[in-house]
């Protein structure tokens, strides 16, 4: 009994040891448990959000936002600002441009270009990336670092495309912008003449200037009497409307003097840009601005396209008639204005932003006779204008990133960018400064700079006495004259006691919608279009020859359009020019789907 007793204590004290461990066991378990769970939440094993700002950085730096000789000068101001905000040490070096670009070739040959900057227009952005100076920047960085100015950058999708590598890659920052109406052209006819031979203008004519209206820039009496005979129309006129008015100004003695003395139409082709002045007035299906878009739906170079061959035929066939001044395609800039000024042509081809200028057309001729009056019509129907697309701001130059920065830095410099370029507070202070003790606003938003700031030799001794005590010291100061780059902003609202700015009002409210480029630089096509044979420097005179040959024999006729054209046409595919289209064709895109965000090459539409 005693024995079984023994054997029954043994069990229970096994029981109980095997019991207590795996109840230690589930307890481990359990706590093992709690401590997964709770270390789940722990703050402690969050990653801890970065500051990209930790860690102090030295940074070169070349040129800023534009070109003027004196523009880092006074620099200290924005380099201490961008100091203390980004944390880093700068090296600022003035690269004055146009003026000394062989100084900026000498960097690049020597290793020596900064880490980052402006450059203009002594070398492209494909070349100095292609050299190894730059380092792409890529798109998703862009979105990540720069987000404020991709904001910019979504509403100017020209931009974008210009300065594009790839699909994926930015060559740099353009900081272009579209400049909205700019290239606005129109006619001015002498609206006395058509009074004197019982032409009635087309449409609702009014004056441009309503009375008492006074040109803050010009307030001289003749201007004053000059703005009361200027004259709009919303009317466009036909082609064959137009030419019923140079007929009555060549054929019926328009001036009244009995003579045979007058022209039609004062233009030129070779004085200035190509005919950029009757580029509205001719009715050519297809004329664009520097690319023209062919009758099967190709690009080609403006002044060796089909397209322009019809332009130049049209003036051809009005000289015939005897509506043009003597040999217009030789005339210069000066010459045209000279005709119609002194009352010689009864219309003349202008662009709207001259309209302010005292020494141009419609004023010299108002000024010269007080007769006369002159009537603005829109652009002739069939083409409503052109340079629509204009990318101001492009010959301010781009910013870039040298090639050896590393990837701490590159995203340093594009978070600085970001600030100073894409949010008002950044191109403010980088820009002008402080408002206040930098610069003054205007009631339509134009910026101002505070003396001394502005141009020393307009300041007069009673604005320097208001001056003095009251200017910044030298390390707080910007730079001397005002700011010159317009970078990606839009136009504050216009000033309308400027008489310039009262046509821009009328013309966007009233004439018809602008045209502009057919094609426009895709991704990597500068660069393509820079690398074909066509392109070789070498080859520029030649070129230049045969084009020359080719309008003067047009247009004076000593050869028949054909045979003229085929002449140049033959020197040039001597060079390459039809592999050159064909790099247009693939690469350059369409403006009209570029603007709806569709990458579309004339290459995709071209009618088989």
């Amino acid at each position: 009994m005693k024995r079984y007793f023994k054997y029954l204590c043994l069990i229970v004290v096994a029981v109980m040891m095997v019991t207590m461990v795996t109840s230690c066991v589930k307890s481990e378990d359990k706590k093992g448990d709690e401590v997964v769970k709770t270390e789940k939440p722990t703050e402690a094993t969050k990653e801890e959000v970065k500051d990209p700002f930790a860690e102090h950085m030295n940074i070169s730096w070349i040129g800023g936002k534009a070109h003027e000789e004196e523009i880092m000068k006074n620099y200290k101001f924005v380099q201490n600002l961008l100091e203390e905000k980004f944390n880093v040490s700068f090296s600022f070096s003035p690269c004055n441009f146009y003026e000394s670009p062989d100084d900026f070739e000498l960097l690049v040959a020597a290793g020596s270009v900064p880490d980052c900057g402006w450059v203009c227009l002594n070398m492209d952005a494909p070349v100095m990336y292609n050299r190894g100076v730059t380092r792409g920047i890529p798109v998703e960085k862009t979105k990540e670092l720069c987000p404020n100015y991709w904001k910019y950058m979504e509403n100017h999708p020209m931009m974008k495309a210009w300065q594009s590598r790839t699909e994926d890659e930015y060559y740099g920052f353009f900081e272009t912008h579209q400049v909205g109406g700019s290239g606005g052209f129109c006619t001015a006819l002498r609206l006395d003449w058509m009074e004197n031979v019982g032409l009635k203008p087309k449409g609702n004519v009014q004056r441009l200037l309503p009375d008492g209206y006074q040109d803050s820039n010009y307030t001289e009496d003749k201007d004053i009497d000059a703005n009361k005979r200027i004259y709009v129309t919303d009317a466009q006129y036909s082609w064959d409307e137009f030419l019923e008015v140079l007929h009555a100004f060549t054929k019926s003695d328009p001036n009244q003097t009995g003579m045979d003395d007058t022209y039609g139409l004062s233009t030129t082709i070779l004085g200035f840009m190509h005919g950029y002045y009757s580029f509205h007035i001719m009715p050519v299906d297809g004329m664009n601005f520097r690319f023209v878009r062919e009758a099967d739906g190709s690009a080609a170079v403006q002044t060796y396209s089909k397209v322009y061959k019809e332009f130049l035929e049209m003036h051809k066939e009005l000289d015939d008639m005897g509506y043009m001044i003597p040999e217009y395609w030789e005339a210069s800039y000066e010459d045209v204005w000279k005709y119609f000024g002194s009352g010689k042509a009864g219309a003349v081809g202008m662009c709207t932003t001259y309209a302010n200028a005292s020494t141009c057309v419609p004023y010299n001729v108002l000024y010269e006779n007080p007769d006369a009056k002159v009537l603005l019509i829109p652009p002739t129907e069939g083409r409503r204008a052109l340079d629509a697309h204009f990318m101001g701001g492009s010959d301010i130059g781009f910013f870039f990133v040298n090639k050896r920065v590393d990837d701490a830095k590159f995203e340093r410099i594009l978070r600085m960018f970001d600030w100073m370029s894409g949010t008002d507070e950044g191109y403010y202070l980088t820009n002008y400064g402080i408002e206040g003790k930098h610069f003054e606003k205007d009631e339509f938003g134009n910026c101002k700079m505070l003396y001394p700031y502005g141009d020393s030799g307009k300041i007069t001794d009673e604005e320097r006495e208001a001056y003095d005590g009251k200017l910044p010291p030298p390390e707080e100061r910007v730079w001397e004259g005002q700011f010159n780059s317009w970078s990606i902003r839009r136009f504050a609202n216009r000033d309308l006691s400027r008489r310039v700015n009262m046509l821009f009002e009328y013309e966007a409210k009233n004439w018809p919608p602008l045209e502009g480029y057919y094609v426009f630089y895709g991704p990597g096509s500068q660069e393509k279009l820079s690398n074909a044979a066509y392109s070789d420097p070498e080859n520029s005179e030649a070129k230049t020859e045969a084009y020359l040959e080719y309008v003067r024999s047009l247009l004076s006729g000593t050869e028949d359009p054909d045979t003229a054209y085929e002449k140049m046409m033959s020197v040039l595919n001597g060079m390459g020019y039809q592999e050159y289209l064909k790099v247009i064709n693939e690469n350059m895109v369409i403006v009209e789907e570029l603007q709806k965000g569709k990458w579309v090459y004339p290459a995709d539409i071209i009618k088989k």
